[in-house]
Formats: C-alpha cells, sequence, structure tokens
C-alpha cells in the first residue's frame, strides 16, 4: 500500500514538474537565478535565437552592464542573422584600442562600414566603455531600417529624444517601466529590448534580419508595467563631456 502511495506521489511530482517546465523558460546560464522576472523570457528567448550569449564561465552577468562590442555583436547579429559566421576582421582597422585578433573586431568594423557606429574621433573606439538604454535603442532602431537624418546623426542634443520617441513608437521600451534610458543598460535589460526589436520587426514586415528559426518569447511583456501606456518620456539629463565611461553614440554616426 505504501508503495502504491509512493508511485502515485512520484508520478504527480514528475506530472507537475513537466507543467512547470512548460510554462518556464529554461536557461542554459550558470546564474539563471540570478536573472529578473520580467528579463526571464527575453533573456531566454534572445539567447536560444544566438543574439545573445554568456561568458566562457557559463554565466550571463544578468546585472552587467551592456559595453559597445556587445551591441555591436548583437546588432549585426539581428541585421545578418546566420551570415555573421562569415565576418572576418577588416584588414584597414582605424581604431587602436580594437586589435584585429579581438572578439569583437568583425562586428565593430561591420557596423562601422554600415555607419552604425564610429569612434570617438581620436582613434579609439572604446570597446568596454558602457552603454545607456538611449544609445542602445539607437543601434536597434537602424537594425529595423529606422533612422531621422542618417542613423539620428546630425540632430544636436536632440538626438536622444528622437530615438525615446521613435522607441516608443514601435513599442521598443515596453515591458520594463524601471527603464531608465539616460543610465547605463544592464545585460538583462538589453535582452528584453532585443526581443522587443523582434517583435516589431515582425509586425512591420520588416523580417530581413530574424533567423529562420526565430522563436518569440512569451507575451509576458504584455502583462509587465510598461512605458508606452500611458506613454512616458524619459528627460534627457545633459552630460558633461570628454568622459568616456559612457560614451555618446550619438556623436559616432
Amino acid at each position: 500500500m505504501l508503495k502504491k502511495h509512493i508511485k502515485t506521489m512520484t508520478a504527480s511530482i514528475l506530472i507537475l514538474i513537466m507543467m512547470i517546465g512548460a510554462s518556464v523558460s529554461v536557461f542554459a546560464f550558470a546564474d539563471d537565478e540570478s536573472v529578473g522576472n520580467i528579463y526571464r523570457d527575453a533573456v531566454a528567448a534572445a539567447a536560444e535565437n544566438g543574439i545573445i550569449n554568456g561568458f566562457p564561465d557559463g554565466t550571463y552577468r544578468p546585472q552587467g552592464l551592456l559595453t559597445r562590442e556587445e551591441g555591436a555583436k548583437i546588432t549585426a547579429a539581428l541585421i545578418l542573422g546566420k551570415e555573421i559566421d562569415q565576418l572576418q576582421s577588416s584588414d584597414t582597422n582605424p581604431f587602436d584600442d580594437v586589435e584585429n585578433s579581438r572578439w569583437s573586431a568583425p562586428y565593430i568594423m561591420w557596423c562601422v562600414k554600415k555607419g552604425i557606429l564610429l569612434g570617438y574621433g581620436d582613434g579609439t573606439f572604446g570597446p568596454e566603455d558602457t552603454l545607456t538604454g538611449t544609445q542602445f535603442a539607437k543601434m536597434l532602431l537602424c537594425a529595423l531600417g529606422l533612422s531621422r537624418e542618417g542613423n539620428y546623426v546630425g540632430l544636436a542634443a536632440d538626438w536622444e529624444n528622437a530615438v525615446i520617441e521613435d522607441g516608443i513608437a514601435v513599442k521598443l521600451f515596453t515591458g520594463d517601466a524601471a527603464m531608465v534610458l539616460n543610465s547605463q543598460m544592464t545585460r538583462e535589460q538589453a535582452a528584453l529590448m532585443i526581443c522587443n526589436a523582434m517583435s516589431a520587426s515582425k509586425q512591420r514586415g520588416n523580417l530581413h534580419f530574424e533567423r529562420p528559426e526565430w522563436k518569440e518569447m512569451s507575451d509576458l511583456t504584455e502583462a509587465s508595467p510598461r512605458l508606452d501606456d500611458p506613454i512616458i518620456i524619459i528627460p534627457v539629463v545633459p552630460r558633461l563631456e570628454p568622459e568616456k565611461s559612457v560614451p555618446d553614440i550619438g556623436n559616432d554616426g
């Protein structure tokens, strides 16, 4: 009788585990438990589609800050899909701080060639410098094929407002009401913005950069806080120059 009861309990537990597994994102990262709840599906979907990767130690580091070289890789992956594997470093590397052997060199050179990014004007790129939410949003809007006066360049101090306005229009910031766009962006926030960009592309019919096996994240963002319902425009706080800890992509091109 006891054995039968144990078997029944075991079967019930297995069914429960299967049900939970069907509704919760599966992570391949060692630190998946540290990913915030509103970002979990986004991190899983972006990783599954090859848009973002973890570190050699198997972690994702969700609260780590997004860097310029990571942004370049993400943008190239969104636009090129599987063709990103064919990118090679350019022999005409204009940056003193980006060696051809650096992992991000092919992605940086490609984004520069496409006019999505440039350097600081002093021969450096700052690959490990961090990105603000607005700067990363600009890169994703370029991936979506949206731009103003050449990828939001030439708008002087208004480039950030233009990016925010266009980002709201395509629901790029949906799902994270706590996001402050003029602050440095975390890697988990970046994953959510990536998935929003992919969803915006699907709605617009602009599928040229999506991978053939692209899989959607759940509609978690529809149930979580939103930046665009009601519309909230984050005021842009002027930044001192020439501080490079938060590079100004608006001046990059």
